[in-house]
């Protein structure tokens, strides 16, 4: 990223103290060729149709290649997604750089992101929900939609998320997210972290958690390209300093 590096006190603000676990997962897709489909995620539900999931090399916030949907006049809905590693305590950061192309028609360039429980193939509660609308990124608990977040086409941003774990309570738990703009100087905040209220934590009974990307049905949600890069998937035992200053108020 040459000059797009990010700057030590960036990273130091905006990360957790983390201690690496052996089943935290990054998928940075550079030891995959252009063309292939992404090692790890498939299609979960629905019909792809004509849509690509594949690795690109066409543009990427670090190294060389990104994992590319690419939406076309396909127009069913439909979802992709690789499973997330177990976990009963603590928190899951689920950390990822996304781009949407600037040649997209930006009222089309709308997708979903879902973190859900599975207890069975048919059978799953969506956990947390991040909606992306042509410029604008909402994030939604059971709740409905705790706020937004605005980004431009061509950009990179960087989203975290911090999702509870129960920790004796199946019913409630609230998550977290903060965002970055990849600038000249390095990764710069977008506004003030935001706390999601009364998402459902890790649920005891699941067969896995899921990462899923969904695109929306119909004419007026297909023809645009979106680029991923950087998924970090990594367990942690407590949210960062900065969070918790926030959650105090500070």
């Amino acid at each position: 990223m040459d000059m797009q590096k990010l700057s030590l006190a960036t990273l130091l603000l905006f990360s957790a103290v983390i201690t690496v676990k052996a089943n935290d997962t990054v998928w940075g897709f550079e030891d995959q060729t252009a063309g292939e489909v992404p090692r790890g995620w498939s299609r979960m539900w629905g019909k792809q149709g004509d849509d690509l999931v594949l690795i690109s090399n066409i543009k990427a916030a670090d190294g060389k290649n990104s994992m590319l949907i690419d939406r076309g006049s396909h127009t069913a809905q439909w979802g992709a997604g690789a499973k997330l590693p177990d976990f009963d305590s603590g928190w899951l950061r689920v950390a990822f750089w996304f781009l949407v192309d600037g040649d997209a028609d930006g009222p089309r360039a709308r997708f979903g992101l879902l973190i859900r429980n599975q207890f069975s193939p048919s059978t799953v509660d969506t956990a947390l929900r991040v909606g992306f609308h042509a410029g604008r990124i909402r994030f939604y608990s059971r709740r409905g939609c705790a706020g937004q977040k605005n980004y431009r086409r061509d950009h990179w941003y960087r989203v975290t998320l911090w999702w509870p774990a129960a920790a004796g309570d199946e019913t409630k738990g609230d998550a977290w997210v903060c965002m970055q703009r990849l600038a000249q100087g390095g990764a710069e905040p977008v506004g003030e972290p935001l706390r999601v209220v009364d998402c459902i934590p890790a649920r005891k009974g699941r067969q896995a958690a899921v990462l899923q990307l969904t695109t929306y049905p119909g004419k007026a949600h297909n023809n645009f390209k979106v680029y991923f890069d950087e998924f970090e998937i990594r367990q942690v035992d407590e949210l960062p300093r900065f969070l918790h200053a926030a959650e105090n108020g500070d």
